[in-house]
């Protein structure tokens, strides 16, 4: 299972496409068909004739879905390195601290 990002999601991956299987740009058009009036959906910006659609049609909010989907354990391993990275700080801090104090009491003794 392949993961895309929204710029760069490209023809047979999830998420949001950028690109038609011929290569040209995909935009969001609005269905008006009777089953889905006024849905999004992502189409080749050289298919005006709905006869010379080659590809399934892509619901925007499936893309988006998968594009959440695809991020969330992405985010997950983010939070957990900020967690880290947290930790870390709060030991150098508390090192300076200590280090501050013996300076101060170092400068006492002179």
């Amino acid at each position: 299972m392949s993961s895309s990002s929204i710029t760069s999601g490209g023809v047979g991956e999830r998420g949001v496409p950028s690109k038609c299987a011929c290569g040209l740009d995909v935009k969001i058009f609005t269905s008006k068909t009777q089953e889905n009036p006024g849905r999004p959906f992502f189409r080749c910006v050289s298919k005006r004739d709905v006869n010379t659609w080659t590809s399934k049609r892509d619901w925007v909010e499936d893309a988006v879905f998968e594009e959440v989907q695809d991020a969330l354990p992405r985010l997950s391993i983010i939070a957990n390195e900020i967690s880290k990275i947290k930790a870390e700080v709060n030991e150098i801090d508390a090192m300076a601290r200590k280090s501050e104090d013996l300076y101060v009491r170092l400068s006492k003794r002179a």
